[in-house]
């Protein structure tokens, strides 16, 4: 009787041990996800960080562009999909522009060569712009990508004129970047 007493003793503490290790192995594969989950919102968080750093700092260079220059455009503006980003253009009178009196007129259009139908841009001015000599000028421009966008980028033409005539023309291209 003894003996069979012990056994069932010991079974049960078979089982306690096994209920002790499924427990321990639950709360540790609980907290491990917990820490996971916590490093991946911190890294999220540094990434977002940085990238708002980088852009800033995209602006503030393309700000210190040579004031020489008679139209002034970033290169390329990366926005987010889903998401707006002003970038600025700059129009500087030298002088060359006859006869006086006569206002500047800017107008940006597609480049049919580079194009996505989900990007679209809105100048914050109007189109006839006057510009005292030896003056500059900068205009907002506010470039969007949809939600529904690809990775294409899109081009756009600028052209200045002064009057009836083309004053400066340049470019710029717009990259969605995944968000």
């Amino acid at each position: 009787m003894r003996n069979s007493k012990k056994r069932t003793e010991n079974k049960k503490g078979a089982l306690e041990l096994s209920m002790s290790t499924i427990v321990v192995i639950v709360i540790g594969i609980t907290l491990l996800t917990l820490g996971l989950l916590f490093v991946r919102t911190i890294f999220k968080q540094i990434q977002d960080i940085s990238d708002i750093a980088f852009l800033e700092a995209e602006a503030q260079l393309t700000n210190l562009r040579p004031g020489d220059e008679i139209l002034s455009i970033p290169s390329e503006v990366k926005v987010s999909i889903g998401d707006s980003q002003p970038f600025d253009i700059q129009i500087a009178n030298d002088g060359s522009a006859r006869p006086p009196g006569e206002s500047f007129n800017i107008a940006i259009t597609p480049n049919p060569d580079l194009k996505n139908g989900k990007i679209s841009i809105v100048v914050n001015t109007k189109p006839n712009i006057n510009i005292p000599e030896g003056k500059k000028v900068r205009i907002q421009v506010i470039a969007s990508v949809d939600k529904d966008s690809i990775l294409d980028p899109a081009g756009f033409f600028v052209t200045v004129k002064y009057g009836d005539e083309v004053y400066q023309e340049g470019g710029f291209l717009i990259s969605p970047q995944p968000s």
